[in-house]
């Protein structure tokens, strides 16, 4: 009886050191991303009419921005992994992706003239 107890015991114990190794090694499903986006361009008035970005919920158009400027930008999240974030703006100018993981700092991504796109894959 003292025998089998012990091999229970023994089993029991291989199987919930397994199961923990199991959970370290799946991603983390909880992260959060933070993704920016922006434009520069060189003309000194310029309001940024009709850009173009993969949003949370989908594909926004932008109106014209109220005051010029030589830089639009815009920081949406938080996202998850797998999202596909893409920028347009046809009128000229760079385009960035910068993405932010748990709030940790921005790191440049993606860049382009006039668009530039990236999945979330880190």
């Amino acid at each position: 009886m003292k025998k089998i107890l012990k091999i229970i015991l023994l089993l029991l114990s291989v199987s919930l050191f397994m199961i923990s190794c199991e959970e370290r090694n799946t991603p983390n499903n909880s992260d959060e991303y933070y993704v920016k986006y922006s434009i520069t361009t060189t003309r000194q008035l310029h309001y940024f009419r009709g850009v173009t970005y993969a949003d949370i919920n989908g594909m926004i158009t932008t109106k014209e921005k109220d005051s010029p400027s030589r830089v639009w930008t815009i920081t949406i999240g938080p996202v998850k992994k797998g999202f596909r974030a893409s920028i347009q703006y046809n009128e000229g100018g760079t385009c960035q992706i910068e993405v932010s993981k748990n709030n940790g700092p921005f790191a440049l991504k993606a860049e382009g003239k006039n668009s530039a796109s990236y999945t979330i894959d880190f």
